[in-house]
């Protein structure tokens, strides 16, 4: 789409679409279901409206960046879909495992709001588009208070567990707000905005319960093969000098002879 209005709501059923870009324009969903399959990453800069929602399929990523609100569930089967740097909101959200949902939270203004179930099982990315520092807060869901609250946690952050974006330290909640947002509060480090995934593994990636990343970053790697190094040859060094102790014969052994005449080899 470049403009316009693409109008499913008149079709009289559900329609679906091949890799769904465009520059501009809005979707009116009506009581229709688009689904979106997603065989190549694209981009759409439009808007969705209606009472109804998406499904999104294919292994590509659906990147959305207009605010878009809609009164239907929107559905993650497949691949990615990334929010990026706009609020949308849905009737309800269903994140299937194996997937990825990238939120580009700002402050306190969330990135995706649900009016209606959130079932999470898949990976949750995010992205900065300012810098944060200790103790702020940012919402990447908002889940009002009138749905039935959270099912489920994204893969590898359970409740109070810490994840790396752009060098910050966060700790995620899924009881924040009124009881049902997901919440990352920076506990550790400055972030800044940064679009690009950290080296090691993307945005959001979680940490062990010693705050050590699972994924080591191509610096850190790199230092630790570079002291193993250190360590085995320091070893052979080691090693070579007690050998050459061992084997250099003491000043009252030196030049001496057994009584049958022979040299006598020093041990």
């Amino acid at each position: 789409m470049t403009d316009g209005t693409l109008d499913i709501g008149t079709a009289g059923t559900d329609q679906a679409v091949n890799n769904l870009t465009g520059a501009a324009g809005d979707i009116a969903l009506g009581a229709h279901t688009l689904t979106v399959r997603s065989t190549a990453s694209t981009t759409y800069h439009g808007t969705f409206t209606g009472s109804d929602g998406l499904t999104k399929t294919g292994a590509g990523t659906l990147t959305l960046t207009a605010a878009s609100a809609t009164g239907g569930p929107w559905h993650i089967a497949q691949g990615t879909l990334a929010v990026d740097s706009a609020s949308l909101t849905t009737g309800g959200l269903t994140e299937d495992a194996d997937i990825t949902l990238t939120l580009t939270p700002s402050g306190s203004t969330p990135a995706l709001t649900v009016n209606g179930p959130l079932n999470l099982a898949g990976t949750l990315a995010v992205k900065l588009n300012g810098p944060v520092t200790a103790a702020q807060k940012l919402t990447p869901i908002h889940q009002t208070a009138t749905g039935p609250g959270t099912t489920g946690t994204f893969t590898g952050l359970a409740e109070g567990a810490k994840l790396t974006v752009n060098g910050g330290v966060f700790q995620i909640s899924y009881h924040g707000g009124a009881g049902h947002d997901v919440v990352l509060t920076a506990t550790a480090g400055t972030a800044s905005a940064d679009a690009t995934a950290p080296a090691g593994g993307p945005p959001g990636q979680p940490m062990a319960a010693d705050g050590s990343t699972h994924g080591r970053s191509t610096t850190t790697t790199t230092l630790i093969a570079l002291a193993t190094a250190l360590a085995a040859i320091l070893a052979g060094l080691a090693y070579l000098g007690v050998r050459r102790t061992r084997a250099k014969p003491t000043a009252a052994g030196a030049g001496a002879h057994r009584r049958d005449g022979r040299a006598q080899m020093p041990r």
